[in-house]
């Protein structure tokens, strides 16, 4: 009897979830994906290259992320001087203050528990930092405070911690080109550490979802030459994706059995989407276009939901099993 009062608590918690859910602000219905197209705007297109439409336009070199939950887009334009957050797919937008010293933002990334966002930003003297400001009030602060070049942030999976990529330390420069290495920081600026240590230039890195890997660029002259390596963070071991075209920037799916990609072209002016598994396999482009399509990042309806009343995040698969009575993993 208990037992079965207990299922009936948890039916009746998971229709109360998917009520708060549906309430909500709208977000995508299938896997989305939200990407750049140089001089167009901020695009969107179904996740197997199709149904592409522009989300918001008249923005030159726009770079966005989707809140955790799909209902909302972070965004940042060229010469921007604040952040925008706007409802999905045209809804209210407002603007968030940027922290003391933060200029011109650019990559914004939307944190995990959907609370803050982290980005990179002019710090003055030729110098940028990373970043993070509050979703709710704005009040940021900044992580790195380097007098070298620190950029291209992003989270961890249990949003603690920040992988960027910098030019700070010239133990690691190469000859007439200086390089960037892959670092890792705590969200208050400690225990900041080189997790590549080369001479090559190491870039956009991309933390797992399951926390455990970084995606990044490798390459030793031009960026168009650029290799995607993986980076396993527990044993330190690097490994190679070949046989793919020159990569600019990687992002892993919310599943973390893919990669989405900005691949380039023969053209070095021009770049695509496209999308490869995780080891290698299955690569294609999802667009052709004669621009810059670039910076894709997927939403997954599948892989979150958020109640607005609590802001507690649950996946389907946790809400199931308590209303079945089974395991939770």
């Amino acid at each position: 009897m208990r037992l079965r009062r207990l299922r009936m608590t948890c039916v009746g918690c998971m229709i109360l979830l998917v009520a708060c859910v549906a309430s909500a602000a709208d977000r995508p219905e299938s896997r989305t994906i939200l990407f750049t197209r140089r001089n167009v705007g901020l695009m969107l297109m179904d996740e197997d290259g199709g149904n592409v439409r522009i989300l918001k336009d008249k923005m030159r070199v726009p770079q966005g992320d989707w809140a955790p939950d799909g209902t909302s887009v972070v965004f940042s334009d060229s010469g921007a001087v604040f952040l925008t957050i706007m409802e999905y797919p045209d809804g209210p937008s407002r603007q968030l203050s940027l922290p003391p010293g933060a200029r011109f933002p650019r990559i914004p990334r939307w944190s995990p528990d959907g609370l803050s966002i982290v980005f990179e930003a002019w710090a003055g003297a030729g110098n940028a930092d990373v970043y993070i400001t509050d979703v709710a009030d704005g009040d940021g602060h900044n992580v790195t405070s380097h007098r070298r070049v620190d950029e291209y942030p992003t989270w961890s999976s249990d949003a603690r911690r920040i992988a960027f990529h910098s030019d700070r330390d010239p133990a690691f420069w190469a000859p007439a080109v200086g390089a960037e290495d892959i670092y890792v920081a705590d969200v208050d600026g400690e225990n900041v550490r080189n997790v590549t240590q080369t001479q090559e230039r190491e870039l956009w890195p991309h933390w797992s979802p399951d926390g455990h890997h970084i995606a990044f660029t490798r390459t030793s002259g031009a960026l168009t030459t650029n290799e995607l390596w993986i980076l396993n963070l527990e044993t330190g071991g690097q490994r190679r994706i070949a046989d793919i075209p020159p990569v600019w920037t990687a992002t892993w799916t919310p599943s973390g059995r893919r990669l989405l990609l900005t691949v380039f072209q023969d053209d070095p002016s021009r770049t695509d989407i496209a999308i490869v598994d995780a080891d290698g396999s299955n690569f294609r482009r999802l667009t052709d276009t004669p621009v810059i399509d670039a910076h894709p990042r997927m939403f997954d309806p599948d892989a979150l939901v958020v109640a607005p009343a609590s802001k507690a995040a649950t996946t389907w698969g946790h809400v199931k099993a308590l209303a079945e009575g089974g395991p939770v993993e």
